[in-house]
Order: C-alpha cells, then sequence, then structure tokens
C-alpha cells in the first residue's frame, strides 16, 4: 500500500503537478483512508525516489590533487575492477588522510588511510 502512494505521489510529481498541492490532496486522502499512521514513511518514500541517483556516477576521492599522481596504477587497477573506464569526478577531502576512494555505479572501494586505521582501531579494540 505505501509503495502505491510513494508511485502516485512521484508521477504525479514527475508529470508537473503542483507539489504543494500533491502533498495536501495526499494528506487529505490519507486521513479519509484512515492511513494517516504511514504518511511519514510515505514522505521518505518519495524524497528517496525523487533524489536517487538514477545513472552511474564515477568518483574519485582523494585528500589533495597531488595524490592522483602517486596512486595512478592502483586507481586505474580499483575503477577497471569495478567495470569502468570512464573519467571520474574528482573530489577532495581532507578527512581520509591519504590514499583514495574509488567509486563506480553504488559501488565502492576504499583504500584511505582513514578507513585503514578504524579498521586497525576496531581490531585492536575488540
Amino acid at each position: 500500500m505505501k509503495k502505491n502512494y510513494i508511485k502516485a505521489v512521484c508521477d504525479l510529481i514527475r508529470n508537473g503537478s503542483d507539489i504543494d498541492v500533491v502533498l495536501k490532496k495526499l494528506s487529505v486522502l490519507l486521513k479519509e483512508k484512515g492511513h494517516e499512521s504511514i504518511h511519514v514513511a510515505i514522505l521518505e518514500g518519495v524524497y528517496k525516489e525523487l533524489t536517487a541517483f538514477t545513472g552511474t556516477s564515477t568518483v574519485l576521492t582523494l585528500r589533495t590533487h597531488f595524490d592522483a599522481t602517486l596512486y595512478a596504477e592502483a586507481i586505474a587497477t580499483d575503477f577497471a575492477n569495478l567495470g569502468t573506464t570512464e573519467k571520474p569526478s574528482i573530489k577532495e577531502d581532507n578527512t581520509i588522510i591519504g590514499g583514495y576512494i574509488v567509486e563506480h555505479d553504488h559501488k565502492r572501494i576504499d583504500k584511505s588511510h582513514k578507513s585503514q586505521l578504524v579498521t586497525l582501531y576496531r581490531n585492536i579494540t575488540r
């Protein structure tokens, strides 16, 4: 039932209906049907569906852009393992300390120093 509401709301919004009108009518309909308890879950589902990325993306996260040359061979190998030859968009993130993270089509290979340190810490403190 919840999936049907989510699909209907998303279809209306994608087809150009005014979002405020759609959400007000949804609220009224849920009240009439006695389905008010799933209102928040429906809104969350609509948000997830409308903001979901539908294509593929290739992202390379580095501490600085200089690290791209340092790890070039390993990065190329990891992207090949993910099945892409697409040129990645590069994102800088100082919190990874060093190393890199490659992402393609909702798959990730994390070779950042931060994740390695976190893993080491968790293994030591068990």
